[in-house]
């Protein structure tokens, strides 16, 4: 089976702008070993992939468990409950991470008109090409001929 455990990777270093494109998708992300599934970005750190999930608890309204011992595990066993529903779906050889930019603080990837993180809220790295406008100062006005 390819479905594997993930793994974790330290974080970007604060110099690192990378960008991605379709085409650069690795077919055994996760596992170790193998290439992330947008190899143009870092592997999503576990701790920061930990954070994500626990986000996403925090949205969902869930009924009582009168046999759970706390409403954190009433959570948790959702979330293993839809993990275990997703995993019975068909494949879907077409889906991706976003590929907007990477967070450099937590590693997370973010949709490309998302500012600050998602997960963190982390400000997003400034494009070589947007810090560049940034700091060129405009030119002189242009003057129409006169007739």
């Amino acid at each position: 089976s390819r479905r594997s455990r993930g793994r974790s990777t330290g974080s970007i270093g604060s110099g690192t702008r990378r960008t991605c494109s379709e085409s650069s998708f690795g077919s055994s992300a996760g596992a170790v070993g193998f290439p992330s599934m947008a190899s143009c970005f870092l592997d999503t750190a576990l701790l920061t992939r930990r954070k994500s999930i626990i986000i996403a608890m925090h949205h969902w309204n869930l009924p009582r468990n009168p046999d759970a011992c706390c409403p954190w595990h009433t959570a948790v066993f959702a979330v293993d409950e839809v993990a275990r529903l997703e995993a019975r779906t068909p494949c879907k050889p077409l889906w991706s991470p976003f590929l907007g930019w990477q967070c450099a603080s937590c590693t997370c990837v973010n949709h490309p008109t998302v500012t600050p993180c998602n997960v963190c809220g982390a400000e997003r790295p400034a494009t070589p090409d947007h810090a560049k406008a940034q700091q060129t100062p405009p030119g002189p006005p242009t003057e129409l001929p006169q007739p």
